[in-house]
């Protein structure tokens, strides 16, 4: 299936790494916010042009595609449900050595890097990424457009509500609730729930 990227920085050459090594997929190519970087070459796929295109490339025959914009959930959330009307299929991605229990439940969207854990009964709902190396514990609910950064590690029964953002090599300890649009600073160890859009304390 051929699929574009939605992005063209650090987190969609990830998924583009990935991609590159799975068989059922094409990348036919990036697209930015706009036609500044057209033309550049990741990983020797190209960006084609802005986001403005994609309602174009659907009416090409692209059928799938994916949102790599790791550090602004909002503009991620934003694209993802644009894409999706246009009719998109919006595709998983999971690094091969990411260790996923057969019992998790993956939606739609959602970006899994190399060396994740994810353990018994996680649910992991759509348009959210989880970095490299990161850990969750048995039973946790991941909410849409989350993202966990590299290395984070959220202990068994943890609830990370929609639009958090969990920094790199924070930890969240068990049962803890972080809020929607609160945002965990990097390295920070969160031993109580975390109210709606507010920021820990490293």
């Amino acid at each position: 299936m051929k699929v574009v990227i939605l992005g063209a920085g650090s987190t969609a050459q990830s998924v583009a790494s990935m991609l590159l090594n799975d068989r059922n997929f094409k990348v036919i190519g990036f697209t930015d916010r706009d036609d500044k970087t057209k033309g550049k070459r990741i990983l020797g796929i190209e960006v084609i042009g802005s986001h403005n295109i994609l309602k174009d490339l659907f009416k090409q025959g692209i059928r799938a595609a994916v949102v790599a914009i790791g550090y602004d959930n909002n503009l991620r959330e934003k694209y993802f449900h644009e894409v999706k009307d246009f009719g998109f299929e919006m595709i998983n991605v999971v690094h091969t050595s990411a260790i996923i229990d057969q019992s998790v439940s993956l939606t739609e969207g959602v970006i899994i890097g190399p060396g994740c854990i994810i353990s018994p009964m996680v649910k992991i709902d759509r348009n959210t990424i989880v970095e490299a190396g990161a850990i969750i514990g048995a039973n946790c609910q991941i909410a849409d457009n989350v993202y966990i950064g590299v290395g984070c590690c959220i202990s068994g029964g943890g609830f990370i509500k929609r639009n958090a953002f969990l920094s790199a090599g924070c930890s969240i300890a068990s049962f803890v609730t972080v809020g929607k649009n609160a945002k965990i600073n990097p390295g920070s160890a969160v031993i109580k729930d975390v109210p709606d859009s507010t920021r820990s304390k490293a």
